[in-house]
């Protein structure tokens, strides 16, 4: 007997003592209970358990006072708020104001499984709303699924986070939340420094990812980046970038919106530059695959790699849809199933360079033959096309060179339409070193023939040379 009260003693001794805490380690696999423990602790370490201030967890219960009171007992600093395993009822939003606050459920969402930590929003407005009254501030947000309690789409976003006067939601950070149900599933306005890592915005009523501008007061966002998230059915745009400039977006997904990627300047007539979209994939968008467009307000983007793939064989979604947008460089991108694979469809779009993409089955595979590879509309400059396959259909391109094809590789093709239902030919335009502009065409029967006027029948112009 005395030795099993000295074996006790010494247990409880190994654990704990008057100036620390061990923590227990029982069994070396994964899923013992003592590695279920210690990863439990480390998760909650100096965090504050949101159901230690009364939150039930039990989908049933209205939790959102306790939330609140969780919050309100937070250091002046902020700190972290954590949620156990459950679905948290709310019936009003939960309001991140001038703390910094790091929300962290104890697991995390999966594409097609919900999260065992789950915000079930009830009310009709946002779920969670990030709402500074000065800068400095750093939210951190992951590990939760935010999902609607009304059985149908509420009228409030997932996650919103608005700027205040001069100051901004700097140091945003939200990582593996899942967000359906709703308006927008993460929306920023003026968003700043701040960044969505393995996000995935579900079926929401307008768009999956937000960034828009502030017209009070006026001014843009900067430096948002979007890595590994995808956006799925959301009525409107995948992801909606307005009036921010810097923004990233890197091995993300858009399927079945309006838009899978749409960056515009419809905000605040900020001319947002520099948005790079590397290696994304946008597949089965009713409309298009990325669009640019305002105002020429919008340039220096570069889009590089990733697939985009629309619906055959009856798609009327664009690939890339370059309306009104300056130095765009669209590279090694591979375009299957659309309308056009990249169109140039306004006179305002220009300076954009198309290097090693790639077009397969676009615009005559399917079912329409006006649409191709590249379309330019006319009238556009300073557009230049090399290394792409498939075919470029173009208005009027205005450049220094133009090459068709690679030597000793691809076969360069150059196709002159006719024009009035068969009755007028095309041709080449040439000009003499006097400035004097000569029309190469040729005739029904493969005569080549030049003429001082754009030709209007085969009677026009002369025979070149001794042709038989």
């Amino acid at each position: 007997m005395k030795r099993f009260l000295v074996l006790i003693i010494l247990i409880c001794a190994t654990v704990s003592c008057a100036d620390q805490v061990v923590k227990p380690v029982v069994g070396n696999s994964n899923g013992t209970w003592g590695t279920i423990l210690n990863n439990y602790l480390d998760a909650t370490k100096g965090g504050l358990n949101v159901k230690e201030f009364g939150a039930t967890g039990d989908g049933v219960t209205d939790d959102i006072n306790s939330i609140t009171a969780a919050i309100a007992s937070l250091p002046t600093e902020g700190g972290m708020l954590v949620f156990p395993e459950g679905i948290y009822k709310i019936t009003s939003p939960i309001i991140f104001g001038s703390k910094s606050i790091y929300l962290r459920g104890l697991s995390s969402p999966t594409l097609h499984q919900t999260g065992s930590v789950q915000i079930k929003n009830y009310g009709n407005t946002d779920a969670i709303i990030i709402n500074p009254a000065g800068a400095g501030y750093k939210y951190i947000i992951e590990n939760i699924e935010i999902i609607d309690g009304h059985g149908s789409r509420t009228a409030g976003d997932g996650i919103h986070g608005d700027r205040i006067g001069s100051t901004g939601n700097t140091c945003i950070t939200v990582r593996n939340v899942k967000v359906s149900g709703h308006y927008n599933g993460f929306y920023l306005k003026r968003g700043a420094i701040s960044s969505f890592e393995n996000c995935i915005a579900w079926d929401n009523d307008a768009n999956g990812f937000a960034l828009a501008a502030s017209t009070n007061p006026l001014g843009s966002g900067t430096s948002v980046r979007y890595v590994g998230c995808f956006a799925w059915g959301n009525a409107a745009d995948g992801y909606y970038i307005d009036g921010h400039s810097y923004c990233l977006l890197l091995n993300c997904a858009a399927d079945y919106n309006v838009n899978g990627y749409h960056i515009t300047d419809a905000g605040d007539d900020s001319n947002p530059t520099g948005h790079s979209i590397i290696d994304c994939g946008a597949e089965l968008n009713t409309n298009a695959g990325i669009k640019l467009e305002n105002d020429c307000s919008v340039g220096n983007i570069l889009i590089s790699g990733g697939l985009i793939l629309g619906d055959y064989p009856t798609s009327n979604m664009e690939g890339i849809l370059v309306n009104d947008a300056l130095a765009v460089t669209i590279q090694n991108v591979k375009i299957i199933f659309c309308k056009n694979g990249v169109d140039l469809t306004n006179s305002s779009a220009g300076n954009v360079v198309l290097m090693n993409n790639y077009y397969s089955a676009c615009g005559t595979d399917v079912n329409d033959a006006s649409n191709v590879g590249v379309y330019i509309a006319d009238g556009l400059s300073g557009n230049i096309v090399t290394g792409s396959a498939s075919s470029l259909s173009a208005g009027t391109v205005s450049a220094t060179n133009v090459t068709a094809g690679t030597d000793s590789t691809t076969r360069g093709i150059l196709t002159l339409w006719d024009g009035s239902g068969g009755n007028k030919p095309g041709y080449i335009k040439v000009y003499s070193p006097n400035g004097t502009a000569w029309y190469l065409f040729v005739e029904d029967d493969g005569t080549v023939k030049v003429h001082n006027a754009a030709p209007a029948a085969n009677t026009d112009g002369s025979i070149i040379g001794g042709q038989s």
